[in-house]
């Protein structure tokens, strides 16, 4: 939701906060100004639970809450080398002791599954595949992914649905609507518009726009003068919920 900008203050300045980002399940809006840094970890689905195993996922869905203390925000924040901070990061997440589990390897070979199988369309023949009944399935992905699984398999068919939007040669949206499982048209409409914030009629118009500027314009591959920002690669053993400073 757009509101007041988040500052940076000079550059060099360590000063700064954390923040644990449950799965958003609207569109926002964040704006930002001044000059600043920005180090963050994305927990591949599954991943977040061995670092807060006393509550499911779930319970970070939609909430935006701080994370760590002043002086951990300003170690990660502070080195002008990014490996130095990537490592600063590592050790603070590794620091809070996360407990490996089964469950987190078998809810990221899910959502897995869920992002690179296009077939999969329907929970009821994922929970049979993973030999688990779909109220069981269900609970699963609360407490270890933080949303249901119908979430996550409407979310990458709408990933889906953007790339086919943006193809120069049109869309059969309702043929669309069939491969991806959709009752009817309507019903995939009604879901890219709410996810997306536009029709696909509006993002298909914008998309060939934007393609024919492209076509004569060379974009620019320097830094804003007007903000930095850095961000950290994942933590290679860990995969939920991101967490920025």
């Amino acid at each position: 939701m757009p509101g007041e900008p988040q500052r940076y203050g000079p550059p060099g300045r360590t000063t700064g906060h954390g923040e644990l980002a449950g799965i958003g399940l609207e569109l926002f809006t964040q704006r930002l100004a001044g000059t600043g840094r920005v180090c963050g970890v994305q927990f591949r689905p599954g991943g977040f639970r061995p670092f807060a195993p006393d509550r499911p996922v779930s319970a970070w869905t939609g909430r935006r809450l701080p994370y760590g203390t002043a002086a951990e925000a300003a170690a990660v924040l502070g080195p002008d080398d990014e490996d130095r901070r990537v490592a600063a990061l590592d050790a603070l997440l590794l620091a809070r002791g996360p407990h490996p589990a089964p469950q987190a390897r078998q809810a990221m070979e899910l959502a897995r599954r869920i992002r690179t199988d296009r077939t999969v369309r329907r929970v009821s023949a994922l929970a049979r595949d993973a030999g688990l009944p779909v109220r069981t399935l269900q609970r699963f992905f609360a407490d270890w992914v933080g949303v249901p699984p119908k979430w996550v398999v409407l979310r990458h068919r709408l990933h889906d649905a953007l790339e086919r939007a943006g193809r120069p040669d049109g869309v059969d949206w309702a043929a669309l609507a069939a491969e991806l499982g959709y009752s009817d048209q309507a019903h995939l409409v009604r879901d890219f518009t709410a996810t997306i914030g536009v029709s696909p009629a509006a993002y298909a118009s914008s998309s060939a726009t934007t393609a024919k500027w492209s076509e004569g314009h060379t974009p620019s591959t320097g830094p804003s003068p007007a903000r930095r920002t850095d961000r950290t690669r994942p933590v290679p053993s860990a995969a939920g919920s991101p967490v920025w400073m």
